[in-house]
């Protein structure tokens, strides 16, 4: 560009030429970073050049001056702005002040570079133009900063709307490479500590393609040392690289990579990923190069994060839709077994649940026969009628998915029947083809012993494997089946004969029961009894049952259950649900299937019954209508940009905003200010992706407080196509994220406690194994120790994970196992002082042994001894420690006999000798007095124990 500047005053020439050879004038032009010149305007000879021109042209000063013309100079002018360049120059020996940008690559490293002159007319003592003077600024910088600005604005737009990870790399790879100029760019991330995978890339025609895994160690320690470090790789040319090794500098050749320049993404200190650029020739990078890729890095690395964590929350939302579509679909079809029927019953709607819930083609069902060792089809939808014939019976020879899963014994899912080898050529793949079928599985009917009752399989038009949850579902549905026809069977064996009743009543999980009617004394009651009442067998056969039965019925509940035991006596069949309150306290539902049983002479003589537990069911069903009805959604209606014209009573009622108050920009009043900016952000893109989803914080008007709500809106459009305008709704999704964080600690706690407890599981085995006469003493020995380690457990479970456990309750809890030998025991010591986690179970061993050892043959075994045990808490350098006197007095002490000498060099003195100070950092003293063992324990405990007052 140029533009005309205002007319300067001119000097005459000798006086020009005098300031020019001037000393304070060569001092301020050889110190200036600008360009300074003075050419002739007739020849255009270059008659002074400050010494910053060599640094910015690239070209020699003195060369320049011995010029006779232009030449040189505009021979390193990009070929575009030579006409331009000139033109100005004209306009400059006419008599204009002129300033014009241009750009020039130096012949010495090749290097575009961007110079603005400001020109200047300078006249003779006659008026003319006798010289023309001028400044030169090197202002690439400048311009580089605005072009990637620019750059970098409209990539962020470009990469925005982008819904998947792949296509966010497959974009600012292409955009960054085509703005660099380069042969490849790639973004790549790092799989494990020393594998890099690159899934897109952007590579000029010819250059090999770099997409799958790659080794780091394979192209350098050099390299990825740099890398993990977190600095930048800029290398001008791997054959200067001195810290690369020859066959490493060859593996970069054979990928097409002389120069590169990398810029890694280090997160919590850990190499994540980084971006990669590489130039088939020597290429100098500039500073805008590498901050041009760095800022590119930056911004790919977070779309990628936002499209995955984006994709993830869709896959969430759609796998929370299926289940509980799926949940609806099985709890219709369960409402359908639990009343008495037949199988044959729900064939119909096993096939539409069945399908309905694999999203399946084709559908059947296949009872297991004994006697022939075959499946035989039971019923079907969606296959054509020979195939039907084809299936009716299929042994366990047979190549289609039914055979294979009866001969394997489990689920086999067949991808593709055209690929499937072991299908080609049988008459099983005919059927397939003829029914238009690509894909098949087929799950077995297992009973509740484990036997096979028969298969359910689905088809598919197109090669197909069910996901994991639809297998989840699938086995629940599975379950539900072979529950019925395993009781079927069960019910039918038990009209053959009273002893395949009493198996299958064993066997059962409901309960069972027959009562006299005259009396109502049980005569029968299943095991299953035990388990959903409360209440042992014995008991109910030899007790007045019928009046303790009815106690644990709900008193609301007691006069319909009364009425029903009631009706069977009479001769009917009845089938009631109630309440019963077990012994432990907890409500279960149950549902009664009651019904008479007649002599010979048509008389009720006896009533039986099936006690069927509903509590799961009612439970689902409670939890369902809760999740439908109980979460009530915040709705509102928009116009573009997010201009409310309509809000629920939900909204008002929980923000305190009215109608009115919320229309327009309102209703962002209600939005935490840390969110406003995302909200409005997330508004401006709704009109061109055509969604809105996003999660923000609503503060509550009753609690000033804000809670997480996920805020989802879809355009309604008028027949042309146009947005009229925006539904929307706010769910709360408050409680949904500090579950996730509080689940994520309990399992770290679950996983740290599970891994002490082998360790010490596995030490007491080892120690007692080593310290026992044979298997037998082994044996009590090792039951001894683990009863103190689950004692230590029950006390550690009933805490969470703030609590601590105090000294105190650990020692009575094992005093409390020795039984009644609490007389002759001293126990002093203060309460509160609270143990720290990893110490309570070492150190209950150690309390357990030192009481062990004192039953057998010290203070707690001898009725004239005493046992002291004194406690305290001392400050040790700022830390709480707690120190333990265990002292036995007036113990009869013999001989160094076998059995003292058993005592006091055991596992217990080992395990306070030695283990204690190397788990624990304890200090511990363990000696034989004249009259008994003195033992003392000095170790750390937790800093919520309050430490001594100072003197």
């Amino acid at each position: 560009m140029t533009q005309p500047i205002s007319p300067q005053s001119a000097s005459p020439p000798a006086r020009l030429h005098a300031f020019a050879s001037d000393e304070r004038f060569r001092q301020f032009a050889e110190a200036s970073q600008d360009i300074l010149w003075i050419r002739n305007a007739t020849t255009l000879r270059s008659e002074y050049l400050s010494p910053t021109f060599e640094t910015v042209y690239g070209l020699s000063r003195e060369e320049a001056l011995q010029g006779k013309a232009l030449d040189g100079w505009i021979a390193v002018i990009v070929a575009e702005d030579r006409s331009r360049v000139i033109d100005a120059v004209d306009r400059v020996r006419a008599g204009e002040h002129v300033a014009f940008d241009y750009r020039i690559r130096r012949p010495n490293d090749g290097q575009l570079r961007w110079i603005r002159n400001t020109d200047f007319p300078m006249f003779d003592e006659q008026g003319n133009v006798a010289w023309i003077g001028g400044i030169g600024q090197d202002i690439t910088h400048f311009k580089e900063t605005d072009e990637r600005r620019a750059f970098l604005l409209e990539m962020t737009d470009a990469l925005r709307p982008l819904a998947s990870a792949r296509s966010v790399q497959r974009e600012a790879t292409r955009r960054l490479g085509e703005c660099l100029g380069v042969d490849r760019v790639f973004y790549a991330e790092l799989d494990d500590d020393t594998t890099a995978v690159v899934r897109s890339e952007f590579r000029r025609p010819g250059v090999a393609s770099l997409t799958g895994r790659h080794r780091l160690d394979d192209f350098g320690q050099a390299h990825r040392d740099t890398l993990v470090s977190g600095r930048w790789l800029v290398v001008e040319n791997i054959a200067t690289w001195d810290a690369l090794p020859h066959a490493e500098r060859q593996t970069f050749h054979d990928i097409h990579a002389v120069s590169l320049l990398k810029v890694p993404l280090v997160k919590d200190g850990v190499l994540v990923a980084f971006l990669g650029v590489h130039h088939g020739t020597p290429r100098r990078w500039s500073e805008g190069d590498t901050g041009l890729v760095a800022a590119v890095a930056e911004r790919t690395w977070s779309s990628v994060e936002r499209a995955r964590a984006e994709t993830a929350r869709r896959d969430s939302d759609r796998r929370l839709k299926d289940e509980l579509d799926a949940t609806r679909l099985l709890q219709a079809f369960s409402t359908l077994l639990i009343p008495a029927q037949e199988p044959e019953a729900i064939y119909e709607p096993l096939m539409t649940t069945l399908m309905a819930l694999m999203r399946a083609d084709a559908a059947s069902m296949q009872r297991y026969d004994e006697d022939t060792h075959s499946l035989l089809l039971l019923t079907s939808r969606g296959y054509a009628a020979e195939s039907i014939d084809h299936w009716s019976e299929i042994d366990v020879e047979r190549g289609s998915s039914c055979g294979r899963a009866m001969r394997e014994g489990h689920r086999c899912v067949i991808r593709d029947v055209e690929a499937q080898e072991e299908l080609q050529g049988t008459g099983d793949l005919i059927e397939y083809r003829r029914c238009g079928l690509r894909s098949v599985q087929s799950t077995p009917l297992m009973g509740r012993g484990g036997e096979l009752l028969g298969m359910i399989s689905t088809s598919w038009r197109q090669p197909h494997a069910p996901s994991a949850e639809d297998l989840r579902r699938l086995d629940v549905l599975a379950r539900m089946t072979a529950d019925l026809l395993e009781r079927h069977r069960d019910d039918a064996a038990r009209r053959e004969s009273d002893e395949r009743l009493r198996q299958f009543a064993e066997a059962s999980s409901d309960v069972l029961w027959i009562r006299d009617a005259v009396t109502r004394e049980w005569r029968y009651v299943s095991p299953a009894f035990e388990t959903i009442y409360g209440l042992g067998r014995k008991e109910a056969l030899q007790g007045d049952m019928d009046r303790t039965w009815l106690d644990l019925v709900l008193p609301g509940d007691r006069p319909h259950a009364e009425d029903a035991i009631a009706r069977v006596r009479r001769g009917e069949y009845v089938t009631f649900d109630y309440r019963i309150r077990r012994p432990d306290g907890n409500v279960r539902w149950i549902r009664d299937r009651d019904f008479p049983l007649r002599d010979a002479r048509g008389r009720v003589g006896l009533i039986g019954g099936i006690g069927h537990d509903l509590t799961e069911l009612r439970e689902a069903e409670r939890r369902l209508q809760t999740l439908l009805e109980g979460i009530p959604p915040l709705v509102w209606r928009s116009l573009e940009g997010g201009h409310w014209t309509w809000s629920s009573p939900q909204w008002g009622a929980y923000t305190g905003l009215t109608s009115m108050a919320s229309a327009a920009l309102g209703w962002l009043d209600a939005i935490h200010p840390a969110d406003r900016d995302a909200t409005r952000a997330a508004w401006a893109s709704a009109a061109t992706t055509g969604r809105l989803d996003m999660e923000l914080r609503i503060g509550h008007v009753g609690d000033q407080g804000y809670r997480w709500f996920q805020m989802r809106a879809t355009p309604v459009h008028d027949d042309a196509g146009a947005t009229v305008e925006w539904l929307g709704t706010f769910t709360d999704v408050h409680e949904l994220r500090e579950l996730q964080e509080r689940q994520r600690i309990l399992v770290a706690e679950l996983q740290h406690r599970t891994r002490n407890v082998m360790a010490i599981v596995g030490a007491l085995s080892y120690n007692t194994l080593a310290a026992s006469a044979d298997l037998d003493d082994f044996r009590v020995r090792f039951e001894d120790r683990l009863d103190a380690l689950a004692r230590v457990q029950a006390l550690l479970s009933r805490l969470n994970e703030q609590d601590r456990l105090a000294f105190d309750e650990l020692l009575h809890s094992e005093l409390d196992a020795i039984g009644g030998m609490r007389q002759g025991i001293s126990l002093d010591g203060p309460a509160d002082v609270w143990l720290r986690s990893s110490t309570v179970q070492i150190l209950a061993m150690a309390i357990h042994e030192l009481a062990t050892n004192a039953v057998k043959y010290g203070a707690l075994g001898q009725s004239a001894a005493r046992l002291d045990i004194r406690w305290a808490v001392r400050d040790e350098h700022g830390v709480p420690w707690l120190h333990i006197d265990w002292r036995e007095t007036g113990v009869h002490m013999p001989g160094p006999t076998a059995s003292v000498a058993g005592a006091g060099q055991g596992q217990g003195r080992e395990l306070i000798e030695h283990a204690l100070p190397y788990q624990l950092l304890a200090r511990t003293t363990y000696v034989f007095d004249a009259d008994g063992v003195h033992c003392t324990i000095a170790l750390p405990i937790s800093r919520r124990t309050a430490l001594p007052a100072a003197g």
